[in-house]
């Protein structure tokens, strides 16, 4: 079975995002960025300020699929360092006794390193972060015909399918799928 909560939100700004939720036939997992559905599970509940996710899943239908060829896509950075915005207070201003949360490193006072691989699969560029989750799902398969800023339909093993958002351009360090 597989896990849907590492493709939910984590934003506290998407508090409706952050577990799965069952809808119809099926249980749904999204962070805006990548989303999964699965034919519907007893254990996941319904949410009434789910997002519509109609025109989105819409990227599946008549979608021929292939697999997707192995890539080597290096882990991520794991180097933490201060934030830049807060300075490492971990708070939006530097009186002493604010109590405002800084938005960048979410009161940690530490900078999440900047996802700064891309992936091209089909020629279109996807962010690393999210093709390593597609990497982990049984027996991946891939819209064939992928179209440059619509989403990359795919689809996995136990009747899973989702869509990806691609990047708007390739990152400073850029993989692309190897040839068929």
């Amino acid at each position: 079975m597989i896990d849907l909560q590492p493709f939910c939100s984590t934003n506290k700004l998407r508090p409706s995002l952050h577990r799965p939720w069952s809808a119809g036939r099926w249980s749904i997992a999204t962070n805006g960025h990548i989303l999964v559905r699965v034919p519907r599970r007893d254990d996941i509940a319904e949410n009434p300020s789910a997002p519509d996710i109609k025109g989105v899943v819409r990227a599946l239908d008549g979608v021929t699929f292939r697999p997707l060829r192995n890539i080597d896509v290096p882990p991520p950075a794991d180097s933490e360092t201060e934030c830049s915005k807060c300075d490492g207070r971990g708070t939006e201003h530097d009186c002493p006794q604010c109590t405002c949360e800084c938005e960048a490193c979410e009161g940690t006072g530490v900078a999440v390193p900047a996802e700064s691989v891309s992936v091209g699969i089909g020629g279109v560029p996807f962010s690393a972060k999210y093709v390593r989750l597609l990497q982990c799902l049984p027996k991946i398969e891939v819209g064939a015909d992928l179209k440059v800023r619509e989403p990359m339909p795919f689809r996995f093993d136990d009747g899973g399918e989702g869509v990806l958002m691609p990047l708007f351009y390739a990152l400073p360090t850029h993989i692309e799928e190897p040839a068929p």
